[in-house]
């Protein structure tokens, strides 16, 4: 079953999308190094999800894992 896209889903996505647009824009530079690797990683690999700069990427490995 497809799931049903309404304009309320549509503006959230672009809501969502211009927030992180926002954010990378004010990222550090070892950020966008690091997003740049991933997204080239992620198109040499096939993946099919986007890699963006979420609040995951502003803590070590370490502070996610516990």
């Amino acid at each position: 079953m497809t799931p049903m896209v309404t304009p309320t889903h549509l503006q959230a996505n672009a809501q969502q999308e211009a927030f992180y647009l926002n954010r990378l824009k004010t990222a550090p530079p070892q950020i966008k190094a690091r997003l740049d690797a991933l997204q080239a990683e992620g198109k040499q690999r096939g993946w099919t999800f986007t890699v963006g700069y979420t609040t995951a990427m502003d803590r070590s490995l370490a502070q996610l894992t516990g």
